[in-house]
C-alpha cells in the first residue's frame, strides 16, 4: 500500500507571514554575526581539517612503514651467522658478564652430537646455532648463576615498535631473560634437552641494547643455547619524521592560537 504524503496548510494566511519574518530575522542576525568570531570560527575550521590531513598522512606513512631487521644474532655463530668449530673459545656475539666465583674468563662452544654432549641429552646440533658455556674443561662449571650477554644497535629503528622472538636451551635451568637490565619475567624450566620459545615486546631503547640470559647450576657442565626466529622494528625513515615534526609543529600553532 502507497501511503501519498500528507501537506498541511494553514488556515491562517497570516502563519506564512509570521514564519517569513521569523526566517529573515534569524537570516539577519546570522548575517550579521560579529567579523571576529566568524574569523576565529574559521580559522579553527581551517586547522581541524589540516589537522586531520596530517594525522591521515601519518597513518599512511605508518601503514605503509616497513619493518626492518634487528642484527642479533643465535650462540656459537661467526660475523656471517655460521655455526663455529665446537671447542672454539670465545664468542664473537656473547660474553658471559658473570659467574658464581668470578673467575671464569671467556666462553667455549661445544659440539652436541645427537646422542648429546657432555652428557645426554643436551640439545643436538644443527645449522643455526650451538653451544656455549664457560671456558673450562667440557664446560664444568660450579653451583650458581650464570649470566650470558649479547647486544643490538637499533639506531636507524624506532624502538618502541621492536620485537624479538627466539627459543633457548640452558644448564641446568633459564633463571630469566633480562632486557637492558630488566627482566622481562622469561624462565625456561626445560632445561637442556628442548628449546623454549620467548617473545619480547618492551623494555628496548633507542641505540644500543643489551640482552642478558641468566643460567643456573646445580654442579658439573653448564651452557646455553640461543636461536633468534624473528626480529624487526619500524625503520625510522626521512619523511615519516617529517611527518610527525609536522604534526608537533601543527600542535604548537593551534595551542598559540587558543592562547592569544
Amino acid at each position: 500500500m502507497i501511503l501519498a504524503p500528507l501537506i498541511m496548510l494553514p488556515e491562517d494566511e497570516h502563519a506564512y507571514t509570521l514564519n517569513l519574518k521569523h526566517f529573515k530575522n534569524f537570516g539577519h542576525k546570522f548575517y550579521h554575526l560579529k567579523r571576529e568570531t566568524f574569523m576565529k570560527s574559521t580559522l579553527l575550521y581551517a586547522s581541524s581539517k589540516y589537522a586531520t590531513s596530517c594525522f591521515t598522512l601519518i597513518l599512511v606513512l605508518i601503514g605503509s612503514a616497513q619493518a626492518a631487521p634487528i642484527n642479533i644474532f643465535n650462540t656459537g655463530v661467526d660475523a656471517n651467522g655460521d655455526v663455529v668449530t665446537g671447542g672454539t673459545v670465545g664468542d664473537e656475539h656473547y660474553t658471559l658478564i658473570s659467574d658464581p666465583n668470578g673467575t671464569i674468563t671467556g666462553i667455549k662452544t661445544a659440539t652436541a652430537i645427537s646422542e648429546g654432549y657432555p652428557i645426554g641429552p643436551w640439545l643436538g646440533d644443527n645449522s643455526l646455532s650451538s653451544w656455549i658455556g664457560p671456558n673450562t674443561d667440557n664446560l664444568v662449571g660450579p653451583g650458581g648463576v650464570f649470566t650470558y650477554q649479547t647486544t643490538f644497535d637499533l639506531s636507524g629503528l624506532d624502538h618502541t615498535t621492536a620485537s624479538i622472538s627466539g627459543r633457548w636451551a640452558t644448564d641446568d635451568q633459564g633463571l630469566g631473560i633480562l632486557i637492558n637490565g630488566i627482566s622481562t619475567g622469561i624462565t625456561n624450566a626445560n632445561g637442556f634437552g628442548a628449546f623454549t620459545d620467548f617473545t619480547i615486546n618492551s623494555g628496548f631503547i633507542a641505540g644500543l641494547n643489551t640482552l642478558d640470559f641468566q643460567v643456573t647450576n646445580g654442579h658439573g657442565p653448564t651452557g646455553l643455547r640461543v636461536e633468534i626466529t624473528n626480529a624487526n622494528a619500524v625503520a625510522v625513515d626521512e619523511p615519516y619524521a617529517l611527518a610527525l615534526l609536522g604534526l608537533g609543529l601543527l600542535g604548537l600553532g593551534i595551542n598559540r592560537h587558543k592562547k592569544t
